[in-house]
């Protein structure tokens, strides 16, 4: 018998969380046996939006087909929430957090509390991320105003990696002027911090002349 998931994520957003709830989508769909998948797409900042026809195609069936059985009072076994932590959130009986995670060395409290209350389990991308879930600790007080010493993460945490992706490389028409280059994708704002990636390139390679820096970068346009 086939489970009723609800994959709640930004299905349609092209960015990293994006990209990770379609991996986990294009995965639960590998096994229709398994689940009956329904889709509600979530904003993600001020990124772009998917345009591949071959890629909104099923999603978007997906997403009317949950809409409509919403409105009927349909009910979900289980629910894969593809966010951060404090957007977690009670939707079904099962719930599952899947997170990118942390890339520091500490959980902000809010996070641990939101992943012990809403759901029952947590799946990050690194062992890094797990390994931080796992270990951060806090001393609280409960209601009663008790100490409560290593006070951290009561749900499981489990990391399963991307996995790798196989494709036929394109002929780029670059030419360059250095036989070793540095490659950094990534989004042109302040938590990315590529002025300081620039800035350091520059103090390492200053006297280097063999070696380049190619930047693959976008921005966030702000509309009124």
């Amino acid at each position: 018998m086939t489970k009723k998931i609800l994959v709640k994520g930004p299905v349609l957003s092209r960015s990293g969380y994006g990209e990770q709830a379609r991996f986990a989508v294009e995965a639960l769909r590998s096994r229709e046996d398994l689940f009956d998948i329904y889709l509600m797409n979530i904003p993600w900042g001020n990124t772009g939006q998917v345009t591949d026809p071959k890629v909104r195609g099923w999603i978007e069936e997906a997403i009317f087909k949950t809409v409509g059985y919403i409105q009927s009072g349909g009910q979900f076994d289980m629910s894969l929430q593809v966010t951060i932590p404090n957007e977690f959130e009670k939707i079904a009986p099962v719930n599952i957090g899947y997170t990118a995670g942390i890339e520091t060395t500490k959980v902000a409290p809010e996070w641990i509390d939101k992943c012990n209350t809403t759901v029952d389990r947590v799946v990050v991308v690194s062992d890094h991320s797990r390994k931080v879930f796992e270990t951060t600790k806090y001393e609280i007080q409960d209601n009663n105003g008790n100490k409560v010493p290593n006070w951290g993460m009561k749900v499981p945490v489990k990391s399963v990696n991307y996995s790798v992706r196989d494709a036929e490389t394109e002929d780029l028409d670059i030419t360059f002027e250095t036989d070793k280059n540095f490659l950094v994708v990534s989004q042109w704002g302040p938590r990315k911090n590529v002025d300081n990636t620039i800035r350091w390139f520059v103090e390492q390679f200053q006297d280097d002349s063999d070696t380049g820096l190619v930047l693959k970068t976008n921005i966030v346009a702000v509309l009124n």
